[in-house]
This record gives structure tokens, sequence and C-alpha cells, in this order.
């Protein structure tokens, strides 16, 4: 069998990948975890050129956990776009590329549809996909 050619077997898998993904991905994308509007505060207050403080004119208090969540914030809200959402879709991406990740390690021990199975296994735990479209960083870090 040539090894560089999808047959049905792996497009049926990739269609599973595809289903998993978007399908929890829209049923969960309306929950919010309420942490995540801590980086964006810092992020709205440094945007509006207060620094990087909780409240303008107060000493600044490193409060957030994700200097560069705060960075992706800041970057939406100066180009306009809906932070939470943006927040949100890095996550979504970032669960993407752990999935490859996950997909292109098991390849060093598995054949081409083994190595399919950790990646499904990863995407029925509900954790992933609740973090990944939660709005915080850990999807993202864990890519």
């Amino acid at each position: 069998m040539d090894n560089h050619r999808l047959n049905k077997y792996d497009l049926l898998l990739l269609c599973v990948f595809a289903y998993l993904i978007i399908v929890q991905l829209f049923a969960i994308w309306p929950f919010t975890i309420d942490d995540m509007y801590i980086p964006l505060r810092y992020a709205k207050n440094w945007v509006a050129g207060e620094g990087l403080v909780w409240n303008p004119q107060t000493p600044p208090v490193e409060g957030y956990s994700s200097f560069s969540f705060v960075v992706l914030g800041a970057i939406a809200l100066l180009w306009g776009i809906d932070p939470i959402v943006f927040l949100k879709a890095a996550g979504c991406v970032g669960l993407i590329f752990t999935v490859i990740a996950v997909y292109w390690i098991a390849r060093f021990n598995l054949n081409r549809q083994q190595a399919f199975i950790p990646c499904i296994g990863l995407l029925l735990y509900v954790g992933q996909i609740i973090w990944a479209a939660s709005g915080l960083e850990t999807a993202v870090y864990e890519a």
C-alpha cells in the first residue's frame, strides 16, 4: 500500500476527527470561564494607556496568570476584534495543534490508522474540549 495516499479508512477517520472537533466545540462554545476576564481587564487598561494595572491610576499588581494571554487580548482589542472570541478561537487552534502533535508522536510507533486512536481518545475527553473553548490559556499552552 502506498503510504502517501489516503484510503477510505483514512478518510473515515478524518471525518470522525472533524465531527468530534466541530460538533463538540460548537456545543460548548457558549461556555466562557469567568477567569478569562482577568487578563482581558489588564489588556483593556494596557491598550487604554493605563499600563498593566487592574484599576487605572493604581500601582501595578501582577494579578494575571498568563502574560501571553494579556498580550493576545491586547492584540485583539487593538485590531478591533472581540477579545473573548479571539481568545476562545486561540484555544480551539491550540486544541487542533495538540491533536496533530499527538498523531505525529503516535506515528513513531503505530501505523497510520492506529495513530488516530490516541487522538480520538484525546477528543473524547470532554475536558479537552471545555478548556479549549473556555477562553483560558490551557489549550494554547498545551499545544
